[in-house]
């Protein structure tokens, strides 16, 4: 290695320019770098070339050090250039400070090492020449190999990317059907769940209709009947003569059939409430709330917030359904004293939220022992294309809010 191409390959280590320092800091910088990276074989020529520099600035000692573990380095990784550079250093530097002994014993190994390498030298000229043939022969040969082999591995690489290619696009189509048939799957539940969405819903309007006509039929027709009967026995009185007993009997019947009149009045209004098509929601649950204060069975407030203009006649039977249901609920299961209703319109989204302070219920498991009550308020609820939220605890009752 030659100090132009030492110095090249110092840069190219140690990141330092050879023009920063002088010739030895570059090469003690150097040998302390290779010891970190442990390149030996660059340490022991970074050795020759330091002790060839102290011994240009006749600094023998010096020279004999670098020297000498430079030769440690070369025998100990058999590098025979580095051997032969360090006994003749050693030569040299022996012979300046007149060491000749140890001087004449470097000569001759540096000598030997110079003859053996000349030799082997030599040896390799003459069988480079004698098997120049062979060697293109076989280089040939080789060629002629690689391409097979290159065509070898060309064609398993292309079974290989065609079999990974396979791999590949039949996972594709496999993860295609699976999602195809989870659609497939996941329509049909949807079509069934709107099915029975339409079929509920027709239930419940056929229901509210029968419910309607059967209250005008009762409250119009044999609502009607009844008081034109009593009519007639009340005019009757003024123009017949009965006796004591008779008059009693007679009195009794029409207190009977007054009772029967209020009683068709109210499971007419039950069925379809005539505040309800009359003067609208709010009016209607109002009328209802009170009339559960006037049984004695439960205390209900009332509170409505935001209800301007009538709804759609749907709208208003099916809220109505659901706050009757759910005061019904309260007052057969829930054991409470108090309720509260509420109902709030912001503008097209309407609240209704009834509270009690009953003893509650498990809400985790509604979905095991769901009543007929619920069940209608969920459908109702579905019908309305609203949200149901049910809130239960022991210590703070029930909530059950619609929107």
């Amino acid at each position: 290695m030659s100090v132009r191409q030492f110095h090249r390959l110092f840069v190219e280590r140690v990141g330092v320019s050879p023009k920063t320092f002088d010739r030895i800091t570059r090469f003690e910088k150097a040998i302390k770098y290779y010891k970190i990276v442990k390149t030996d074989y660059l340490l022991a020529d970074t050795y020759i070339f330091s002790s060839e520099l102290y011994l240009k600035k006749k600094d023998f000692e010096k020279a004999k050090f670098l020297a000498t573990e430079a030769q440690k380095i070369a025998e100990k990784i058999k590098i025979y250039f580095s051997i032969r550079d360090s006994h003749k250093l050693l030569y040299l530097a022996n012979k300046a400070t007149k060491n000749y002994d140890l001087a004449l014993f470097h000569h001759e190994i540096y000598a030997d090492s110079r003859d053996s390498m000349a030799e082997a030298n030599i040896d390799d000229r003459l069988k480079v020449i004698n098997y120049d043939t062979d060697t293109k022969l076989q280089k040939a040969e080789i060629d002629k190999k690689t391409r097979e082999n290159e065509r070898k591995n060309t064609l398993i690489f292309g079974l290989v990317a065609g079999l990974v290619a396979l791999t590949i696009i039949s996972f594709l189509v496999y993860r295609f059907l699976n999602i195809r048939k989870k659609n497939a799957e996941n329509e049909v539940i949807q079509l069934q769940q709107e099915k029975q969405l339409i079929a509920s819903n027709s239930v419940i309007k056929g229901q509210e209709e029968e419910r309607g006509r059967l209250a005008k039929d009762l409250h119009d027709g044999l609502g009607g009947i009844l008081s034109g009967v009593k009519l007639t026995l009340n005019s009757m009185t003024g123009n017949q003569v009965l006796s004591e007993q008779n008059s009693y009997v007679f009195h009794k019947a029409i207190g009977q059939l007054d009772t029967a009149i209020s009683e068709l009045r109210r499971v007419a209004h039950s069925m379809m409430p005539e505040a309800l098509l009359k003067f609208g929601l709010s009016d209607a649950i109002q009328d209802y709330c009170e009339g559960i204060n006037g049984s004695g069975k439960l205390k209900v407030n009332f509170e409505a917030w935001g209800l301007e203009g009538r709804q759609e006649q749907s709208v208003e039977v099916n809220l109505y359904r659901i706050v009757q249901e759910l005061l019904n609920n309260t007052m057969k299961h829930a054991q409470a004293t108090f309720a509260h209703v509420q109902l709030v319109q912001i503008e097209n989204m309407i609240t209704l939220t009834v509270e009690d302070n009953g003893i509650g219920f498990d809400v985790n498991n509604l979905k095991n022992n769901k009543g007929a009550g619920i069940a209608n308020v969920e459908s109702r609820v579905a019908y309305l294309n609203g949200k149901l939220d049910i809130k239960s605890d022991p210590s703070h009752g029930t909530s059950v809010e619609v929107q």
